[in-house]
C-alpha cells in the first residue's frame, strides 16, 4: 500500500495478479475525515488502470458503506463537470456526497486477460479548501500547453515537491513521460531516460531499482555507473564514492581472451573455497563482460569433470535477468552460484569446462581467438581440487 502514497510516479503498487473482481487497496486515515472524492493514477502504463472499481469507506473498519460502484469503463475514465471524460494518462478521479471516514478502499470489480490493476498514486479529496498552488505547477501548465514536455517534466516534478498531494503535477509530469516516451521498463532505461532529462533523484531511483532486483552476490556495472553519475549530480560525494568503490573490482577485471561468439567474454572465474570437501558447497563467481546483443537469451554450461564424475552448474545469464533486451554493449555483470558437491563424490582434480548456448535453438557460441572464431565450443578456464568428506 505504501507505494500508492509515497509521492513516486514511478514506483506502483499492484495486486501482483491479472485483473480480476475483488482486488483490493485500503488505506487507514489515522482518524476521522470528510471525504468528497478519490483519485488514482496508474503511473506510466494507461493499460494498469481498473476495467471496474468500487470505492467504499468505514468509520471503524468493520462495517463499509459503497460510496462509488462503477462496472466497467474505459482505462482513461475522469469525472468532470459531472460527466466521465477520458484522459491520456489512465487517470481515475470521481467526486461523491460528504461523507466521514476513518478507513477508505478501493475495490477492484472487472477483469482483464492482459495487463495487471496499478495505483501509482492515490488523492483523497476532504471539504477543505484547495491548498495554494505553487508556483512550479504554473510553470508546468504552460510548458504543457507549449507542448515542452522536458520543461513540463522538470516543473511539475519540482511542484509534486513542494505539494506531494496535490494530483495534477502528477497528472502532468505523467503526461510529459508519455509524450517523451519514457520506458516503462527496464528500470535501467528508465533511468537513462530520466538522466537525459536532467532528474538525476528519479534516474537514481531507476538505477537503484534495477540493482535490488539482483540476487546476493551478483552485480552490473552500467546500474551503478548511473547511480554514481546521478548521485554525483546531485552532490552526495560519499554515497557516490561508496558506489565507486563497489564498481572497482567489477570494472577491474583483466580479460583472458575467452570470448564466445560475438556476445560474450569471461573475465575471470572464482573459486572458492579451493580446494574443496565432498559433502560442501562449492562458490563459482563469474565477471562477464557484455558485447553485442545475441538474438536469444544465452545460457551458461558449467561442468566440472574429473575422477570419471562430472558436476554440473547450467544457469541462464545472470540468474535471467539479463534477456537480449537488456542488453548494454561493454557492461560487466558479476554472477554468484551455489555448487552442492555431493558426499560421495571421488576425490582428486576437477577441470572447470564453461561454454554458451541459446535454448531457443540449440546453437553453441565458438570459442574465439582474437579476432577470430575456433572449432571449439567450450573451454577448460581453470580447476578445483575435490578433498574427502569430513569424517569426523
Amino acid at each position: 500500500m505504501a507505494l500508492a502514497v509515497d509521492g513516486d510516479l514511478l514506483s506502483r503498487w499492484t495486486p501482483g495478479t491479472l485483473q480480476q473482481p475483488g482486488q483490493l487497496l485500503e488505506v487507514d486515515l489515522g482518524s476521522r475525515v470528510t471525504l468528497q472524492g478519490v483519485g488514482i493514477l496508474s503511473g506510466l502504463d494507461a493499460h494498469d488502470a481498473p476495467r471496474g472499481l468500487a470505492v467504499e469507506v468505514s468509520l471503524d473498519g468493520r462495517r463499509w458503506e459503497r460510496v462509488v460502484g462503477l462496472r466497467s469503463f474505459p482505462p482513461t475514465f475522469v469525472w468532470e463537470s459531472g460527466a466521465p471524460r477520458m484522459k491520456p494518462m489512465g487517470e481515475f478521479r470521481v467526486r461523491f456526497p460528504a461523507t466521514g471516514a476513518r478507513s477508505v478502499r478501493l475495490i477492484q470489480t472487472g477483469e482483464d486477460q492482459n495487463y495487471w490493476w496499478s495505483v501509482a498514486e492515490m488523492f483523497l479529496y476532504t471539504t477543505g479548501g484547495p491548498s495554494r498552488e505553487p508556483e512550479p505547477l504554473r510553470l508546468a501548465r504552460v510548458s504543457a500547453t507549449m507542448r515542452d514536455w522536458p520543461r513540463t517534466v522538470r516543473y511539475a516534478r519540482d511542484a509534486t515537491a513542494v505539494a506531494p498531494d496535490m494530483a495534477e503535477p502528477y497528472v502532468l509530469m505523467a503526461e510529459g513521460f508519455q509524450a517523451l516516451g519514457l520506458p516503462v521498463a527496464p528500470p535501467e532505461r528508465r533511468a537513462e531516460a530520466l538522466e537525459r532529462l536532467g532528474l538525476p533523484a528519479l534516474a537514481f531511483a531507476g538505477y537503484r531499482s534495477a540493482l535490488e532486483e539482483l540476487p546476493p552476490g551478483s552485480l552490473r556495472s552500467m546500474p551503478i555507473e548511473g547511480l554514481i553519475r546521478s548521485l554525483d549530480s546531485l552532490g552526495v560525494r560519499g554515497e557516490a564514492d561508496r558506489w565507486r568503490a563497489a564498481l572497482a573490482p567489477l570494472v577491474g577485471a583483466s580479460p583472458p581472451a575467452t570470448q564466445f561468439g560475438g556476445s560474450l567474454r569471461l573475465l575471470s572465474l572464482e573459486t572458492n573455497p579451493n580446494p574443496v570437501r565432498a559433502g560442501s558447497i562449492l562458490s563459482l563467481t563469474y565477471t562477464w563482460e557484455a558485447l553485442a546483443p545475441p538474438p536469444f537469451a544465452p545460457t551458461i554450461f558449467v561442468h566440472l569433470v574429473g575422477a570419471g564424475e562430472r558436476l554440473v552448474n547450467d544457469h541462464p545469464l545472470l540468474h535471467g535477468l539479463y534477456p537480449p533486451d537488456r542488453w548494454h554493449r561493454g557492461e560487466r555483470l558479476r554472477e554468484r552460484y551455489a555448487l552442492a558437491v555431493p558426499p560421495g563424490i571421488l576425490p582428486g582434480r576437477y577441470r572447470i569446462i564453461v561454454g554458451v548456448w541459446f535454448p531457443k535453438n540449440g546453437e553453441r557460441l565458438r570459442v574465439w581467438r582474437g579476432w577470430l572464431p575456433t572449432r571449439m565450443d567450450r573451454l577448460e578456464v581453470g580447476e578445483v581440487q575435490v578433498l574427502p568428506g569430513d569424517v569426523s
